[in-house]
């Protein structure tokens, strides 16, 4: 089960780098269609703003991390090129730890809503490669 979360975590970290959790953009600005999601999610969970608050400090704490691991991982990024499957299976260790730091943060029901929307997530936006057995 935590591997099809993690999995999902693929679509909420590229956007989680940008958007916090809950938080809505200024007037006149647009997350565009991920950020959308990302605040659809987080806020279907009713986070209270102790929550909101860890959140956004595990997602700024990922995106250093995960600018570390891109140079770390810089030419076999470049080697997967657009291909989604590899570039995937590149980046799971992130995605695991996040979505791993993210459930830290969620009650019990909060956390089976996570995973929930995690499954739809990797479901509506065609994640390859990553639920393979």
């Amino acid at each position: 089960m935590f591997k099809m979360i993690a999995v999902g975590g693929a679509v909420l970290l590229a956007t989680s780098l940008l958007v916090t959790a809950g938080d809505k953009p200024a007037k006149g600005e647009k997350h565009g269609k991920r950020g959308d999601m990302m605040e659809s999610m987080f806020g279907k969970l009713n986070l209270t703003d102790e929550q909101k608050a860890k959140i956004k400090k595990i997602n700024e704490s990922h995106a250093s991390k995960r600018q570390e691991f891109e140079k770390a991982h810089k030419e076999e990024l470049e080697a997967a090129g657009q291909d989604r499957a590899k570039r995937g299976e590149i980046m799971k260790p992130m995605r695991e730890a996040w979505a791993k730091d993210v459930m830290g943060a969620l009650n019990d029901e909060q956390k089976e809503q996570f995973k929930k929307a995690m499954i739809a997530g990797k479901a509506a936006h065609g994640r390859h490669g990553d639920n393979k057995q």
